[in-house]
Order: C-alpha cells, then structure tokens, then sequence
C-alpha cells in the first residue's frame, strides 16, 4: 500500500513507521482532549513545505483533521481517536486503500503537547517490530504497553500552534 496515495503530506510522514492492522483500542474508549484541537503549522521536517494542519474534536470520542499544504492540492480530511497508556496517549489514525472507506489499517502515533500547548510532536509507532502473533486490539495494546518506549519510531513530526 502507497502511503502517498493515501495520506495527505502530514499523515505521510506519521505512517513512514508502517500501519497496523489493529487500533491500540476501539473508539469511544478514550475522550478526546481539547487541547490539541486547533490550527497548528510544521516546524523543522517540513518547514520549506509549511503545510497547516486543523485539528477538531468531532466528538467526544474522536477527532477530525484537516490537512492543507501549500502547493496547491485540494485539503483532506481524516479521522482519529484516542487511547491511553499509563502517562501517554496515542492516537489511531485509520487509512485505506485508494477507492475503499474501510480502514484497512491504522497509523498510530503518540502525541505530545508542550506545557505551554504552543508545540504539538507527533512519534509514529514502529509497526515493524511489533510481532506477528498480534490478532486484536487488545493483544496490541498489551504488547505496546509492555515495550514502550522502544517501539517509537522517528522521524518525529513538530507542529506550532498558528
């Protein structure tokens, strides 16, 4: 699967880790955080690109975000939700296949917010060390819980708050 055929540029960069076939948890477990709703703009990896980003909680239990770069590409929109490990959340970004709805796997990411919530990180699970004999999003939670933090990945993602 094409991650740039899928993804809008920010999301590219996130699923550079790889995609898992399960969420860390099912929607609606975790609430979203009103904190990281907003507009936010790259910083460093895409600085040259300075695409924006809109962030909002669509719901209680999810997010929608609005990716526009500026090299003249329609914006798109994508869906993710949240889940909690320990002191770290996670979001589940769902992706597809050209032409197909249905999430055909999930991009996940730790997010964090600065103190100040001006800077937002995004680090990309790396899905290829994470071992075959997953079948659930339960089965993955444990695993990720069990073996953080070395199942984080670079390139990490830095967006500023516009």
């Amino acid at each position: 699967m094409s991650a740039k055929k899928i993804l809008p540029w920010l999301l590219v960069a996130l699923c550079m880790a790889g995609c898992s076939e399960y969420p860390l948890s099912q929607k609606g477990v975790y609430h979203t955080d009103k904190a990281l709703t907003g507009f936010w703009v790259s910083s460093g990896w895409f600085q040259k690109d300075k695409g924006s980003v809109m962030i909002a909680a669509e719901n209680r239990d999810e997010y929608s975000i609005f990716t526009c770069d500026r090299m003249g590409r329609e914006p798109s929109k994508n869906t993710a939700f949240p889940t909690r490990i320990g002191d770290k959340t996670f979001l589940n970004v769902p992706v597809s296949d050209s032409g197909n709805p249905k999430a055909t796997g999930y991009e996940i990411d730790e997010y964090i917010l600065s103190p100040d919530g001006k800077r937002l990180t995004l680090i990309p699970l790396d899905t290829d060390k994470l071992p075959k004999s997953i079948h659930s999003s339960a089965q993955l939670y444990r695993y990720v819980k069990d073996h953080l933090p070395e199942l984080l990945s670079k390139p990490v993602t830095e967006l500023k708050r516009y």
